[in-house]
């Protein structure tokens, strides 16, 4: 039981270390794999494991779209993503709204095209059971990953629960937050799927999640503004790809599970407890959200913004002329 634990727990990190040694000869491999008569292919760089973009990889296993078209580059984590967009190594990326806005603030305007997935209730706050509210959690410790994602939850978690920094003691964490919970003894943890369903099979309490937070923690389908235009059919047969792999979910969950359970590398039987806690938008969803002005979301960009300006993780507030466009949506679908 504790082996599956902890590989469940590798599994699903959506943060990775920076393997840029690894990426590149990645990278190098597929493009002598992949071929596309009109040049290189469109390169995406996505965590397979994750559910938000396990869809993409299932609709290329499906044949949904031309492997000569989109090279999909299975990676680590969120960090090694972001590291692809940023050098050049990926022209398009499957991210957190946290991350496109780093990227766009070193200099990368980017382009967000379709909402992958929503937490709602995937990324939470554990404690252990003698905690039993927000305001508990005064002079105790609290392990949080060395992320953006960690610091915007952080900073929602000591507003929610009127808390000031000083008032708790942080603790950084590894990417294996369950090991790291027991090794440093740690009272609360924030952390996200399937960390939090484990957790409280062992007891721990839910104290806070991403249903307090909507729109804030979301994962997106982004591209490098400058291979936009070169890439607009991959594009659109990509994102196609992806929709139509999630009718297939949708539709016939069980049978689509032993696929997704290969993509995953996760048994079958905990395919559906990983997508616990997200919201998998459809198109109409995304048509709503991604059309001009796109208050929700700017709204979203502005909240992320001042928290990771003033926990230092960007210089200025983020301005990026067509951030979020419906270009690429299928119609008619």
């Amino acid at each position: 039981m504790q082996t599956r634990m902890m590989n469940n727990r590798s599994l699903f990190s959506r943060r990775g270390f920076l393997h840029l040694a690894a990426s590149s000869l990645l990278v190098a491999a597929m493009d002598k794999l992949v071929g596309c008569a009109n040049g290189q292919p469109l390169r995406v760089a996505a965590q397979a494991t994750w559910p938000g973009y396990a869809l993409m990889y299932l609709a290329r296993r499906q044949g949904l779209f031309s492997e000569k078209e989109v090279a999909l580059l299975n990676t680590t984590g969120l960090s090694q993503s972001t590291a692809m967009l940023l050098n050049g190594e990926a022209d398009a990326a499957a991210i957190t709204l946290d991350e496109v806005l780093h990227v766009i603030g070193e200099g990368v305007p980017l382009s967000v095209l379709v909402i992958l997935d929503v937490s709602a209730g995937g990324d939470a706050v554990l404690a252990r059971e003698w905690i039993t509210n927000l305001a508990n959690l005064k002079g105790r410790t609290i392990g949080v990953e060395n992320s953006n994602l960690g610091a915007i939850m952080l900073a929602k978690l000591l507003e929610a629960a009127e808390l000031k920094r000083e008032d708790v003691k942080i603790v950084p964490m590894r990417l294996d937050h369950l090991e790291s919970l027991e090794h440093n003894r740690l009272d609360a943890i924030i952390t996200y799927e399937p960390n939090p369903t484990l957790l409280e099979k062992m007891g721990f309490v839910r104290l806070f999640d991403t249903r307090s937070l909507p729109n804030l923690i979301v994962d997106l389908l982004a591209v490098r503004q400058d291979r936009e235009k070169q890439h607009a059919h991959a594009l659109q047969s990509l994102i196609k790809g992806h929709f139509q792999a999630l009718k297939l979910w949708q539709i016939n969950p069980d049978d689509t599970a032993y696929h997704l359970g290969v993509i995953m590398d996760t048994p079958v039987e905990d395919v559906k407890k990983s997508f616990y806690g997200l919201n998998l938008p459809d198109i109409n969803y995304n048509i709503h959200y991604l059309t001009a002005p796109a208050d929700e979301l700017n709204q979203s960009v502005s909240e992320i913004s001042n928290i990771m300006q003033r926990e230092g993780l960007i210089k200025h507030p983020v301005r990026n002329d067509r951030l979020f466009i419906t270009d690429y949506l299928p119609e008619g679908f």
